[in-house]
């Protein structure tokens, strides 16, 4: 692989240590395969430039400020509970499967840049997805596609600016709100809620700052358009008010 340099691995496996936790203390490097189930905390950056599965952990450790980076290439899959304490950016292709959430504490804020394909199920209920307070950035080359049966409970603050698709489920917002400031939100008969409200009142709003959204689904707490354009294309509903500022745009299609 072009994308391996001498002081690379080839394969890197992490097997189940129970509370304990495997440590790589060899410097910067890139890995060609990497199977985390368990424990893994690397002191310095890693890139992954194949394969890449995690049904564990993964931290940059104590007082050290590493990113792992999924190449643009390269493929990852997330199942059984897996948990970020670290910076991730992801350049290639992940897709979140199983019946159990993804944690996120600390710096774990996520930066996509590919794509992230969330499959994973919970039941009839809800499954969790990141931590409240860290950024989920998604970039303008950024994909999200939705196509769940039930709810993601999303933990991360959702900065929009790519292409997300919610093709089934719903994305529910838990303590941080869903904003657009540029790109594209399709609700493909799945749906979107903001932050919810105490007292059994309706929900806060989804921001939009810039860019597109239309489709069809159901919107819980409503739209507060600031900037960018409400595309009425299909059957959208609202539990709440729709706002818009003078700088926003409403869409008709006839």
């Amino acid at each position: 692989d072009a994308a391996l340099t001498a002081d690379s691995f080839r394969a890197l496996s992490i097997t189940s240590q129970g509370n304990g936790s495997t440590v790589l203390t060899v410097g910067e490097r890139g890995v060609g395969k990497l199977l985390v189930v368990g424990n893994f905390t690397t002191n310095s950056n890693m890139t992954v430039t194949e394969v890449f599965s995690m049904a564990g952990s993964i931290s940059s450790g104590f007082n050290n400020v590493a990113t792992l980076t999924l190449a643009s290439n390269a493929v990852m899959t997330m199942t059984s509970g897996a948990s970020l304490y670290m910076p991730f950016v992801n350049n290639g292709t992940v897709t979140w499967i199983g019946t159990q959430g993804v944690y996120a504490q600390t710096d774990a804020r996520w930066i996509n840049n590919g794509t992230l394909d969330i499959r994973a199920e919970e039941g009839d209920g809800s499954i969790n997805f990141g931590g409240q307070g860290l950024p989920f950035a998604n970039a303008s080359t950024g994909v999200v596609r939705v196509n769940i049966a039930s709810e993601v409970q999303w933990g991360w603050a959702f900065e929009n600016r790519g292409l997300v698709e919610i093709n089934g489920g719903a994305i529910r917002s838990d303590g941080n709100s869903y904003t657009q400031y540029g790109g594209h939100t399709q609700l493909n008969g799945g749906g979107m809620a903001g932050i919810p409200k105490c007292c059994n009142l309706d929900n806060y709003p989804i921001y939009l700052y810039g860019g597109t959204l239309g489709g069809s689904g159901l919107i819980t707490g409503g739209v507060e358009n600031r900037g960018g354009t409400l595309v009425l294309d299909g059957v959208l509903r609202m539990t709440n008010s729709y706002v818009q500022s003078i700088s926003g745009t409403l869409q008709v299609t006839l």
